[in-house]
């Protein structure tokens, strides 16, 4: 589940940076390579904080099933967005990023209950160098797709890993005495945005923190 996600985000980061920094009317300039990096990065910071409160109110094969929907939604998005304005490609790929904050997070959740307690340490560090290893094939394989066909030709095998990703969490056994399903999702939201500002509360009351 996570290699097909993680392998997707390399296919669709390079169809994304094939298009802004080096396509046709791309300036290939520092700013466009800056672009890239921003929305592939900022969304973790700006989303991260939300991740947390969030997934801990709601079924975990429902946030990883949702988010993967959403996100082949959003890939295939890009197809059309490529042709268009600049910044609606990269208002595209911000969501696509920050939707997959909460598949990893989901992801992060829930791994303590697929495998035994003696064996978490080891699965986690699996866990990790799988994402990285398959992101980069993501990225390896995008990248001749994208050079030598089109942005597109990477995008449509990332819609695929991804749907093949929330397939495979579908499957997920819920634990016992876990919320099924996204009942009452407004108020749990509201809570989720109060818990956050809380957070932020004493984090501001703390210089060092602040500082840092």
């Amino acid at each position: 589940m996570q290699g097909m996600s993680q392998a997707s985000d390399g296919l669709y980061q390079i169809a994304v940076a094939s298009v802004v920094i080096f396509g046709a009317s791309a300036q290939e300039t520092p700013a466009q390579v800056t672009k890239v990096l921003a929305v592939t990065i900022l969304p973790f910071s700006l989303v991260g904080p939300f991740t947390g409160p969030f997934i801990d109110r709601f079924s975990r094969r429902s946030i990883l099933v949702g988010a993967c929907g959403l996100r082949v939604l959003i890939t295939l998005s890009l197809l059309p967005a490529i042709a268009g304005p600049e910044w609606i490609l990269l208002l595209l790929a911000v969501a696509n990023v920050s939707v997959n904050r909460f598949f990893h997070s989901g992801k992060s959740a829930v791994l303590p209950t697929l495998v035994e307690p003696g064996r978490y340490l080891s699965a986690n560090a699996l866990s990790s160098t799988i994402g990285l290893v398959t992101t980069v094939l993501g990225g390896v394989i995008g990248g001749p797709l994208a050079d030598w066909l089109t942005p597109e030709a990477a995008l449509i095998p990332a819609a695929v890993l991804i749907a093949g990703a929330g397939a495979i969490a579908a499957t997920i056994p819920l634990p016992p005495g876990e919320r099924r399903g996204l009942a009452g999702i407004l108020s749990e939201i509201r809570d989720n945005l109060r818990d956050v500002a809380d957070g932020l509360r004493v984090l501001l009351s703390r210089p060092t923190a602040v500082y840092g």
